[in-house]
């Protein structure tokens, strides 16, 4: 009974703070509410589609470039690389 109530819990957590970790936040503080649930909700879908919203995203926002990748880079650390040179693309 206990396990059950902690685990609705994190997903209530999750599902209303947006699950962003302490750094997702700070890195995605400059960000708009709507382009931060855009890039979590593309987190959840994986790398591939991290990486193809962060570079639309940086293509029409490229003075918030950086800050998008960034909290990508939160988000899903394991893809760093490749958010980081699709990031560099957009705004070249």
């Amino acid at each position: 009974m206990v396990v059950a109530a902690l685990m609705l819990a994190a997903c209530v957590n999750m599902e209303f703070s947006g699950g962003d970790s302490a750094e997702a936040r700070q890195s995605g503080a400059r960000l708009s509410s709507e382009q931060r649930w855009h890039l979590r909700n593309a987190a959840k879908e994986g790398e591939h589609e991290l990486v193809a919203t962060v570079g639309r995203m940086a293509w029409d926002n490229p003075q918030q470039a950086n800050a998008l990748g960034n909290y990508a880079i939160a988000l899903l650390p394991e893809s760093e690389s490749q958010i980081n040179a699709t990031v560099k693309r957009t705004v070249q």
